[in-house]
């Protein structure tokens, strides 16, 4: 058999297969290969059967089979009344120029009432067969309204609502443009309940007010959005940097949106200086915008300047800005930011692939090194601080009242008075608290070149014994050599015990030096040396050989297979 080919007759026998299993509810779930399992119009009515026949599969991805326009509407049938079936993937690359085909497809693919999750991604849908698919959904959507008036003629709020339950749609990587937004705003309106959309990977050049409205109106439990890899380029000639607005309109007003995706889209500073002070103010936890080589350190300029009575509110957890230049500039921004508590929850940070240098490095060092004995020392002093004005207020209380007995007034006022200083003292000591303490437990740095230096700096972070928090470290391709990976690991084999890492990632930096070629050239011409003057000690020269130091690449295996066994980390180094 050819690779990427069947022959005809194991193809028959895999299509039977299938087809018993379906008849024999034996799966959930099938994902049929055009390669290996064809489904084209000489059998897709006995596909269609089985499907109908079948109670158990709750997931079909059945993506490039050429079904035919009958085919279509037969498979269609057969989703739109199976009990279970919950997720979808059908079409071809083409079907989204097949007007006629995508609408016998969805005509009844869309009165699903079990399906949840629609896969329409790598099918050629444009603005004309968006346009069908939010007529489907809308008179779907209308049925269902009328429905709901027919049943509910009481019930005034019920008969509103839509029993659309579609809550995941995947439009990525097709031929969508802004025009397409006008639909894709109607099927946000039909399907309420959507929770993941994904418009990535289109020709989508800029936003409308009311596609951003719709979203934030109409897509109430909207999770997750994914926008990359669509042209976001703000025009230089552009004063009105729509790209920005609606970006920032939409982190500020959204309340349900978690997690945004960004990646590849072009951003230029001047967008990205727009929404960056909104995203200190998102409620959202996941925010992405890798490959934006235009950004420079824009989108995080405005956070230099934040204080600690800069009040902001703000729940992200991963920020990923690899690729975007954000410079040493952009990662002093993000360490100003967490250090003044406005990063507060962030747990992931990437800032890999962005011309840092060993200042950024050692800046980062305070999310790894947590010194908790400083904050303990803050606690104390304040317990203390607060201990001896209630001390002193305690006393001055009884000289009060012995000094005062028959003054209740002078007594109110001087009690109130102490309370007051108490109160102010307390105040002091909380404004002269150190900034909040801050770690993190995902850190990429990688494709940064540091240098050689940066195996000082591991080492150094990892001797102090407080990496406490840190999971996963990964410093790939950062410009160091062989020996400084085996240093490291040799420091972290000696201090493993005290640290909470589990991954630790050096691959790309394993080029020797000058050092190490010159040790195997002279450990070469050594053993040429030897095997020219073998004599009749042969054996005794053996033994000695077993007594030579191991390789230096066996040294680290044993070391990397040491951290593993014992104490669960991985040392990834090629």
């Amino acid at each position: 058999m050819v690779w990427g080919q069947v022959n005809s007759n194991n193809g028959s026998s895999l299509f039977n297969n299938t087809i018993k299993q379906l008849k024999e509810n034996s799966t959930e779930s099938l994902f049929l290969i055009p390669t290996f399992i064809p489904i084209n119009e000489n059998n897709v009515m006995e596909f269609s059967q089985g499907l109908s026949m079948n109670t158990s599969l709750t997931e079909l991805y059945m993506h490039g089979h050429e079904l035919g326009e009958q085919g279509l509407i037969e498979i269609g049938k057969s989703i739109r009344n199976h009990p279970n079936l919950k997720t979808i993937s059908i079409g071809n690359s083409e079907i989204g120029l097949n007007l006629i085909g995508l609408q016998s497809l969805l005509t009844n693919v869309l009165k699903s009432k079990t399906l949840r999750n629609i896969d329409f991604s790598k099918q050629s849908i444009n603005s004309k067969s968006l346009s069908i698919i939010n007529d489907i959904f809308k008179n779907d959507d209308d049925d269902n309204n009328n429905n709901n008036n027919n049943n509910n003629n009481n019930n005034n709020n019920n008969s509103s609502k839509s029993e659309n339950q579609i809550s995941y749609l995947n439009f990525g990587e097709n031929q969508l443009d802004s025009e397409s937004l006008l639909y894709l705003e109607g099927i946000i309106k039909s399907n309420e309940n959507i929770e993941f959309l994904n418009i990535g990977g289109n020709q989508i050049s800029k936003f409308t007010d009311s596609f951003i409205q719709s979203i934030i109106d109409n897509g109430k439990k909207l999770k997750k959005l994914v926008l990359s890899a669509n042209p976001l380029k703000e025009s230089d000639q552009d004063d009105t940097d729509s790209v920005g607005k609606h970006l920032s309109k939409l982190l500020l007003e959204s309340n349900s949106l978690k997690e945004i995706e960004l990646n590849d889209c072009e951003l230029n500073e001047k967008s990205c200086k727009t929404f960056g002070e909104s995203l200190l103010n998102w409620r959202g936890t996941s925010f992405t915008a890798t490959g934006n080589s235009l950004m420079g350190s824009s989108l995080t300029s405005s956070w230099l300047n934040l204080s600690l009575s800069t009040s902001y509110s703000n729940n992200i957890k991963h920020l990923s800005l690899r690729g975007c230049f954000i410079g040493d500039q952009g990662v002093k921004s993000i360490m100003n930011a967490i250090s003044m508590g406005t990063l507060s929850n962030l747990n992931l940070l990437d800032v890999a692939y962005n011309k840092l240098s060993l200042e950024s490095l050692i800046a980062l060092k305070s999310l790894v090194v947590i010194d908790n004995n400083n904050n303990n020392n803050n606690n104390n002093n304040n317990n203390n601080n607060n201990n001896n004005n209630n001390n002193n207020n305690n006393n001055n209380n009884n000289n009060n009242n012995n000094n005062n007995n028959n003054n209740n007034n002078n007594n109110n006022n001087n009690n109130n008075n102490n309370n007051n200083n108490n109160n102010n003292n307390n105040n002091s000591n909380s404004n002269n608290n150190s900034k909040p303490l801050h770690f993190i437990e995902y850190l990429d740095v990688s494709f940064n070149i540091f240098g050689r230096e940066t195996k000082e700096t591991i080492i150094d972070w990892i001797k102090s014994n407080k990496i406490t928090q840190l999971k996963c470290l990964s410093l790939n391709n950062v410009g160091m050599k062989f020996l400084d990976i085996f240093e490291i690991s040799k420091i972290l084999l000696e201090n493993c015990d005290s640290t909470s890492l589990k991954l630790l990632e050096l691959a790309g930096n394993e080029e020797k030096d000058e050092i190490q070629l010159a040790n195997e050239q002279e450990k070469q011409k050594q053993q040429e040396e030897k095997e020219l003057s073998k004599n009749e000690k042969e054996n005794n020269n053996e033994e000695e050989d077993d007594e030579e130091e191991d390789d230096i690449y066996e040294i680290l295996s044993e070391n990397i297979d040491s951290l593993k066994r014992e104490k669960k980390l991985v040392f990834r180094w090629k």
